[in-house]
């Protein structure tokens, strides 16, 4: 009896299968990661033969293969549908606004749905209601709530500090100067300085990788404006 309940199907990519480190080492060695059909030919003693083989191996491998295997065979359509959506390529878990509904991994939407772990795209699946439920309320927001929500989300600035700083910025109106910030806040015109660099330093680190614009529907060019802006008003 082959060691695994089905044959692994040729177009399943063992990286996306939660395997043990010690798992994937085995595989290696015995020349099976790049041709994982190959397993078929094997028995659970030939696999537990194996020098650096042991039972919490073996176990990892019949019990994390057979269940990527199955999800392979019954991949939701939800989940192809969901990478055709923009917002997919623009979400991911440094945006603070979601990382509470995305699996814990440091990928966009669209990369876990395309090539995630079968353990992450079902996490995600079962989030993905909220996560849209909230996609929709956060789009209703009118521009300058939206870009609020946004900054102080992933600064850690409160509210008021965001709106100020934003301001100083030329972002929201109406604008003020970084000294009218400072004094509105009760801080030097340095420290709103330092504060802006902060900001900036942070929201570089959020946005999502491969060029894609951080979602925000109401404004896309607000954030690329603040990321590039050196200076503010005296």
């Amino acid at each position: 009896m082959g060691i695994l309940a089905e044959p692994w199907p040729g177009d399943l990519d063992p990286s996306r299968v939660p395997f043990r480190q010690r798992t994937i080492t085995v595989l290696k060695g015995m020349g099976l990661w790049d041709d994982m059909t190959r397993i078929d030919e094997l028995t659970v003693d030939d696999i537990a033969g194996y020098w650096v083989t042991g039972p919490v191996t073996v176990n990892d491998l019949i019990t994390s293969g057979n269940e990527a295997i199955e999800w392979h065979h019954n991949q939701p359509a939800r989940l192809e549908q969901v990478t055709t959506d923009d917002w997919t390529r623009q979400v991911w878990r440094r945006d603070l606004r979601f990382r509470d509904l995305l699996p814990g991994v440091d990928a966009t939407v669209h990369d876990i749905a395309i090539s995630g772990h079968h353990t992450d795209q079902r996490s995600l699946l079962k989030t993905l209601p909220k996560l849209e439920k909230r996609l929709d309320r956060f789009a209703r927001e009118s521009r300058d709530e939206a870009l609020i929500r946004y900054v102080s989300a992933n600064t850690g600035q409160s509210r008021q500090r965001t709106t100020r700083l934003l301001q100083s910025l030329g972002l929201l109106e109406p604008t003020i100067t970084g000294s009218e910030a400072g004094r509105q806040l009760g801080v030097s015109p340095q420290r709103i300085y330092q504060l802006v660099g902060q900001i900036r330093h942070r929201i570089e680190q959020a946005q999502p990788p491969n060029g894609a614009a951080p979602w925000l529907p109401q404004d896309p060019t607000a954030v690329p404006i603040l990321v590039e802006t050196h200076g503010m008003g005296k």
